[in-house]
């Protein structure tokens, strides 16, 4: 969370080569929550080592998706940071996980980006933070 938390809000936090090419996989923690709900509801799951991802992603795609948002407030507590619009739209992504046993065992429908992010500031900003 911190490195999320500081590419969002602490421009100049990553280098643009960084912003731009490096990364990993992610999931909203609530689509991991349902995940282990279901793998303990369904026969099925029942011993499997299933992967819980929502795809890949690099540091600028986090900036890039809080731009695109119409948020409730302005964030008065934090300058939220830019990076480099656009950089990393054709990233190569070094990590891209096979969810292919998630997706038939479990089905989960899993948050965009934009909601994910949308949804962490809301909860930043009411929380005082």
């Amino acid at each position: 969370m911190k490195d999320w938390y500081n590419t969002v809000f602490v421009e100049n936090s990553r280098t643009p080569e960084a912003l731009a090419t490096q990364g990993s996989c992610w999931v909203d923690i609530r689509d991991l929550a349902e995940a282990h709900t279901l793998a303990l509801e369904r026969a099925s799951a029942a011993g499997e080592r299933i992967i819980i991802s929502a795809g890949p992603y690099v540091w600028q795609d986090w900036s890039n998706r809080r731009s695109q948002l119409t948020l409730p407030f302005s964030h008065p507590l934090h300058k939220l940071a830019k990076g480099i619009p656009g950089a990393g739209l054709k990233a190569v992504h070094k990590i891209n996980y096979n969810t292919a046993k998630e997706a038939r065992l479990l089905g989960v429908k899993y948050r965009s980006k934009e909601e994910m992010t949308r949804d962490t500031l809301i909860d930043i900003e009411s929380r005082g933070w």
